[in-house]
């Protein structure tokens, strides 16, 4: 006899995810409180615990979710067309558009300003924060090798070094951004920071040899400084 099958959820899982990622980013982990996540999703502990698990697995779930909204930040700023340094000043303003949102104040990145202090205590967390940060820095690499097929960048330029400063550099912003720094402050520090990383590895202009000769005409020879002298005694 088949088992009857328990009774659909009436709420959507990917709105409930949303409203706590938004407790979590403007609280923390350690200071958002069950309480604050029942509020804030409109759910009773037994549901909320029945869809995605404990606390940390809320948080977990959220960090996911969050990483869905940067690779669409990447994607949309990351084009065929757009040249290397316009491509990563796009995603750098667009970056800073989010971390200087939140109703009580701008909140930086919700995995880098969030997880940190979480991490030590919680292994998920960690882990997750872990694969944040590669997650980061190897699609950085991979804008930065797309370039160099493309001949916008060196070939000898090393793509992981660079790819690695580039996430420190959103880091850096990201921690900015919730101690309170200006918008424009920070799009200047980006703007900077784009300019210094990309500046010894684009490819530099062909070399021009001599001006060519000419037809018909000879070509000037230097007489030495003995030589005239010579001449003129």
């Amino acid at each position: 006899m088949t088992q009857p099958r328990g009774r659909p959820r009436s709420f959507d899982e990917g709105e409930v995810l949303e409203r706590a990622l938004e407790a979590f980013w403007t609280r923390g982990f350690d200071a958002t409180s069950l309480d604050d996540l029942t509020a804030a999703t409109g759910l009773a502990r037994p549901s909320l615990f029945a869809a995605f698990g404990n606390k940390e697995a809320i948080y977990v779930r959220a960090i996911q979710r969050y990483g869905d909204r940067m690779r669409a930040t990447f994607e949309a700023s990351f084009t065929e067309q757009a040249p290397l340094d316009q491509a990563f000043e796009r995603f750098f303003m667009a970056s800073i558009d989010m971390y200087c949102t939140g109703e009580d104040g701008q909140r930086g990145c919700f995995g880098f300003c969030t997880a940190p202090a979480a991490a030590v205590g919680h292994p998920a967390i960690r882990q997750a924060l872990a694969g944040a940060i590669e997650s980061t820095d190897a699609r950085f690499e991979a804008e930065l090798r797309r370039a160099q097929t493309r001949g916008q960048l060196s070939p000898a330029a090393d793509t992981q070094r660079l790819a690695r400063t580039a996430s420190a550099m959103l880091h850096s912003i990201a921690v900015r951004a919730r101690s309170g720094a200006a918008r424009g402050e920070l799009r200047l520090i980006a703007t900077q920071a784009v300019e210094d990383m990309l500046r010894d590895a684009r490819v530099s202009p062909l070399t021009r040899g001599p001006a060519p000769r000419r037809v018909g005409s000879k070509p000037k020879v230097k007489v030495k400084a003995k030589a005239k002298a010579k001449a003129s005694s």
